[in-house]
């Protein structure tokens, strides 16, 4: 069995199935999804300008408890409030850490 293809096409990704699982019908199936969906788009942290709490303790291996524990400090300069939603701003987290000899 092979995998199944993904082809972006004005916002819609649509998955195309396996030939071999076709072969016999007369009619492709096409199933659409949307983008959000499709796990191909995620960005790798890395390239990412803002992070999740989640995603700075994957990216730093420092625990979410003491990530959230230092953006609640007023002296925090990687904090960026979207509404109620706390990001990491990666560059400054990354200097704040390189400059850090105990968190």
């Amino acid at each position: 069995m092979k995998k199944l293809n993904i082809v972006i096409t004005q916002g819609i990704a649509v998955v195309c199935g396996n030939a071999f699982l076709y072969r016999k019908c007369v009619n492709w199936r096409v199933t659409f999804i949307k983008m959000a969906e499709a796990k191909a788009l995620e960005i790798p942290f890395w390239l990412k300008v803002t992070l999740t709490i989640k995603e700075a303790a994957a990216y730093s291996n420092i625990g979410i408890n003491k990530i959230e524990e230092l953006l609640k400090q007023p002296q925090c300069d990687f904090v960026l409030y979207v509404g109620n939603k706390k990001l990491v701003k990666r560059k400054e987290f990354e200097q704040y850490i390189s400059k850090s000899l105990e968190i």
